[in-house]
Order: C-alpha cells, then sequence, then structure tokens
C-alpha cells in the first residue's frame, strides 16, 4: 500500500515526474467519479497489521509500567513516554504506520501527564498546601513540552491536536487558578478553545487544499476536536441538555445541526459534522421522550439525522458546488478545490 505522501517523496527523488503523478489522480478521481480531495481521506488503519502492532505495544507499555509501579511506585509512569518514543522510532518514522503512531502519541503525552501530576499528588502528603490546580498546571505543561518534542520528530498528525488542546488547558487552567471567578465562566472558556481550535484546523486545511499530505491529516484531527468542544458547552448554557426540552429547544437544536451541516460543506469536512452528531441526536432523544410512551426518542431522532446524512451522503458533491458558488470570493483560498 501507498499514499499521497509516498506519490510526492517518488516525485522529490526523481521517481516519477509531478506531471504524471497529477495525471495519475485524475485518473483515480474520475474512474471513482468523485474528486479524491471530496473523498476526506485520512491514513488510519492500511492492514490488519496495525492492529496487531497496537495490541502487542499497549499490551508492552501497559504490562511494563505495572511491574514497575510495583517497585518504584509513581516514578514507573515514567517508562510509558520513555517506551512509546522509542517505539514509534520504527513504526512511525522507519514503517510509517498511522494507528501505532496515533496510539503511541496518546501513550506518550499521557504518560508525561500522569507522571507530574502523581509526582505532585505524591508531594501533598507531605503539604497539604500543593494546589490541585496547580498540579494539573504543571502537568499540562510538561505533557505540552514533551508533545511539541514529539510532534517535531515524528510528524503525526493527531499529535498535533494533543498539543493545540495542551496550551489552551494550560492557559485556561492558569487563568482559573489565578482568577478563580473565571470559573463561574467555564463553559464560555469551552466555546472559546473550541472556536480556536476550529480555526486551527482552517489554518492547516488552508495549507494543504489538495489535501494529498499530512497536513490535511492533521486538520482532520483537529476538526474532530472542535466540534465537542463547541457543541457541547452551547447546548448547556441554552438548556438543551436538560432532562426536559420543549419544541423552542428542538427547534434551536435543528438549527444549530443545520449551521454545522452548511460550514462542513463549505470547508468539506464531514468529521465536523459527525463529531457534533452526539449531541444533537441526545438532545432530540430527549425532546422526544418526553412526549412519548415507548420512549421511542432515540429512534425518531436516530431516523432524523440518519435520513439527513444518508441525503448528503448521495448528493454531497452537487449540494456542495451549489453552496460554494454563493458564498463570497475571499473565502475561496481556505477551502479545497472543487471541479465539477
Amino acid at each position: 500500500m501507498y499514499s499521497n505522501d509516498d506519490l510526492d517523496k517518488a516525485v522529490e527523488q526523481g521517481i516519477f515526474s509531478s506531471k504524471d503523478v497529477s495525471r495519475f489522480r485524475d485518473f483515480i478521481n474520475k474512474s471513482q467519479n468523485s474528486p479524491s480531495i471530496d473523498e476526506e481521506q485520512f491514513k488510519l488503519i492500511t492492514s490488519f497489521n496495525d492492529v496487531f502492532v497496537v495490541v502487542a505495544c499497549s499490551l508492552f507499555i501497559i504490562s511494563t509500567n505495572w511491574i514497575a509501579y510495583v517497585f518504584i511506585n509513581y516514578y514507573s509512569f515514567l517508562l510509558t513516554p520513555i517506551i512509546a518514543w522509542f517505539l514509534s522510532n520504527f513504526f512511525v518514522l522507519k514503517r510509517r504506520m498511522a494507528f501505532p503512531g496515533i496510539i503511541l502519541s496518546f501513550f506518550f503525552s499521557g504518560g508525561l501527564f500522569t507522571l507530574i501530576l502523581s509526582m505532585f499528588i505524591e508531594l501533598k502528603y507531605f503539604n497539604e498546601q500543593v494546589n490541585t490546580l496547580y498540579s494539573i498546571i504543571a502537568a499540562l505543561l510538561v505533557s505540552t513540552i514533551g508533545t511539541y518534542f514529539h510532534w517535531r520528530r515524528f510528524k503525526v498528525p493527531i499529535t498535533m491536536s494533543i498539543l493545540f488542546l495542551s496550551v489552551l488547558g494550560t492557559f485556561f487552567s492558569t487563568i482559573v487558578c489565578f482568577w478563580p471567578t473565571f470559573k463561574d465562566h467555564i463553559l464560555i472558556l469551552l466555546i472559546i478553545s473550541g472556536i480556536l481550535t476550529f480555526s486551527f484546523a482552517i489554518y492547516w486545511d488552508q495549507r494543504d487544499l489538495t489535501r494529498t499530505s499530512y497536513k490535511s491529516d492533521t486538520a482532520f484531527w483537529l476538526h474532530i476536536a472542535s466540534a465537542p468542544l463547541i457543541i457541547n458547552p452551547l447546548f448547556t448554557l441554552l438548556g438543551i441538555s436538560e432532562e426536559k426540552s420543549g419544541i423552542i429547544s428542538m427547534f434551536i437544536v435543528l438549527l444549530l445541526f443545520l449551521f454545522f451541516v452548511v460550514i462542513s460543506l463549505i470547508i468539506d469536512r464531514r468529521a465536523f459534522m459527525l463529531s457534533s452528531l452526539i449531541y444533537v441526536v441526545y438532545a432530540l432523544s430527549t425532546y422526544f421522550n418526553s412526549y412519548s410512551e415507548g420512549k421511542i426518542g432515540f429512534a425518531l431522532s436516530g431516523i432524523i439525522v440518519g435520513l439527513s446524512l444518508v441525503f448528503l451522503s448521495v448528493f454531497w458533491n452537487s449540494v456542495r458546488l451549489k453552496l460554494i458558488k454563493n458564498i463570497p470570493l475571499i473565502f475561496y483560498r481556505f477551502i479545497p478545490n472543487y471541479r465539477e
């Protein structure tokens, strides 16, 4: 199996010409009756060997950490990022395996965070004045620094999402620490975080409008992270997450869902829309269950949302083309190219 990155590297090495690769991509697009840009491709699993490697690495890291914890207590958490780093040198840099790279990135960043947090918890046993929020900030800061170097070394697309969310977490935790009144506005801070994450995703999208490199995968994971950060606190602020929802709440949900559909079509990112679906389905289910005897709210909301997605999956290309023809030209440099 080979990827777009492999084709680009083949061009750099002079194996193929850029013209030949471009013609090959056009041929594939026409034969599949859909532009590859529009398919929102991203690297996850190329073969079952990816799953095999993930299981093997996870077992090795968890078991090693478990045994070490018996002898050296919380210092054992240091082994997790160290092992993840060395395994990434082989499976990411040499074998270029996407799924193991994702899991090892989580092990690395999560291991650093857990190590520092555990050290502060241990310190709290001896000094009760140690603030829990300080511990979280320190853990986030160290994890952020480590994740940055992991990104520089391995360029695993999901690592940028982890890094950016760690930076936001560190920043907003620091604000809450020094200005405790901001705790009352935590939902607003989460929405701001989501908007910033979405903007950063658009930045990465804009760097690869043809969606043929790791930059597009980086944007994909940032879009996945941004939607819940916006939707969940927004629904909570509007009271839509309450046990009882009225007709106005349902109308707001549908409007928000339509808004996210339009945004997803413009930027050509199904991931952004799908990431918010769980909240839409929940809100609709809550409303329908309030007025039905058999508690069939989930099924009814599934029919509504499911039919909408089926329609979009069939007519995505044509609907998007009509939509982007009516947006200002200034936005064209931020969205992927599209040819009829």
